[in-house]
C-alpha cells in the first residue's frame, strides 16, 4: 500500500505548496486552479486529463446544453464520474445538489466537486438525503498528513472507481501479497452472459437481447433492441415510477422519448409507440441499437432507478479462462 500511495503524496506535497505559495492568485481563476491543483491530483489517480479516452474535458452530453468540466470514462466511452471545478476557496455547498441531480439525468453513478484543495465524493443512485451519499471528503491544505489525504483520495483512483462499488479508505484497496495465476485461455465457449445495463456495447454485441430483469426481479422476454425501452418503461409503469416524472421527457430540442400522447413537440407523431402499462403515456422507440441502450439508461436514471440495477441477457461466444495452476 505504501509503495502504491508514493507517486500520490509527492504529487500532494506539490500541490500543498503551491496552495501556500500561490493561493491568492489561484483564488480568482478557475483555469488556473485546474492547471496548478486539479489536473495533477487527477492525473495520478490515474485519469490522465490529456488523454480524451480516459477524461472528457467540458464533457456535453448530446441531449444537455450544461458542460461539464471533467467526465472520467469508465473504458466503454461512457462517463463513470462527473467532476465540478470551482477555483479556489470558491464555497462547494451552493453547488453539490445540482451536480449531483444533473449526474442522476444522465446515468452517471458518481460526482465530485472540487476546488484543487476540497475534495467530495457522492453516490448518485441512493435513497437517501444527499449528506449520507457523500462517500469523500477530504481537505489536501487542512488534513495533517498527505498520507492520510492520500489515503482518502483513493475512493477516486482509476481502478477502484471503474470497479463500480469503490473500496471506503479505512479497507484495503489492494492486497500485494495475493497474486493470480497466470491465465490460460482454453477455446472459445457459446453461451447466455448476463451485462449491466450500462455496460452493455450494442455495437460489439452480434446477438440480439433475450432477456431482462430489473432489481433481480422477474425476467422479461425481449428479442429486439427496442424491447429494452418497451419492458423497462413498463416496468417502470407498473411499479409507480412513471406516476411523479416530469411529462414529457426530451432526447433532443424537439423529439421526445415520453409524451402523454404519441406525439414529438414538432407535432409529428412517434413512428414507433409503444403504450405504457398502467399508465396513460407513450414511449417512442424507433432507435438503432445503439440508441435504445443509451435511451433506456437516461429513462432508469430519469425515474431515479440506477441502472446498474438493470441486467439484459445475450448469446454471446467468449473465451474460457483458466486460472488454474499449470
Amino acid at each position: 500500500m505504501a509503495k502504491l500511495l508514493e507517486p500520490l503524496t509527492s504529487v500532494l506535497e506539490s500541490v500543498r505548496k503551491r496552495i501556500a505559495q500561490h493561493g491568492s492568485s489561484l483564488e480568482g481563476n478557475e483555469i488556473r486552479t485546474r492547471a496548478a491543483l486539479i489536473d495533477p491530483v487527477l492525473t495520478a489517480l490515474g485519469w490522465e486529463s490529456s488523454d480524451p479516452s480516459v477524461v472528457a474535458l467540458e464533457y456535453q452530453p448530446k441531449d444537455s446544453q450544461k458542460r461539464v468540466d471533467y467526465a472520467l470514462m469508465d473504458g466503454i466511452g461512457s462517463p463513470a464520474v462527473f467532476v465540478e471545478a470551482k477555483k479556489l476557496g470558491e464555497p462547494l455547498e451552493p453547488h453539490r445538489e445540482q451536480m449531483v441531480t444533473y449526474a442522476n439525468m444522465q446515468g452517471v453513478k458518481f460526482a465530485a466537486l472540487t476546488d484543487g484543495s476540497r475534495w467530495e465524493l457522492y453516490k448518485v443512485f441512493e435513497p437517501k438525503p444527499l449528506e449520507e451519499r457523500r462517500k469523500m471528503e477530504v481537505d489536501i491544505r487542512s488534513v495533517e498528513s498527505v498520507q492520510s489525504c492520500a489515503l482518502q483520495l483513493l475512493m477516486l483512483w482509476r481502478p477502484n472507481l471503474e470497479s463500480g462499488s469503490p473500496v471506503k479508505p479505512n479497507e484495503p484497496v489492494v492486497n500485494p501479497g495475493k497474486q493470480q495465476p497466470p491465465a490460460r485461455s482454453g477455446p472459445p465457449r457459446t453461451g447466455e452472459r448476463w451485462l449491466r445495463l450500462p455496460k452493455v456495447d450494442a455495437d460489439a454485441e452480434s446477438s440480439k437481447p433475450l432477456k431482462m430483469r430489473i432489481q433481480g426481479g422477474p425476467e422479461i422476454q425481449l428479442g429486439t433492441w427496442n424491447a429494452i425501452l418497451k419492458g423497462g418503461a413498463d416496468w417502470l409503469g407498473s411499479n409507480g415510477y412513471l406516476s411523479n416524472i416530469r411529462v414529457p421527457m426530451r432526447i433532443g430540442r424537439s423529439r421526445l422519448l415520453i409524451n402523454s400522447s404519441p406525439t414529438h413537440l414538432s407535432g409529428s407523431n412517434f413512428k414507433s409507440q409503444h403504450s405504457i402499462e398502467d399508465t396513460e403515456l407513450y414511449i417512442e422507440t424507433n432507435f438503432n441499437k445503439k440508441n435504445c441502450v443509451d435511451h433506456a439508461k437516461k429513462l432508469f436514471s430519469y425515474c431515479q432507478v440506477d441502472p446498474d440495477s438493470v441486467e439484459v441477457l445475450f448469446r454471446r461466444t467468449w473465451p474460457v479462462v483458466d486460472h488454474s495452476t499449470p
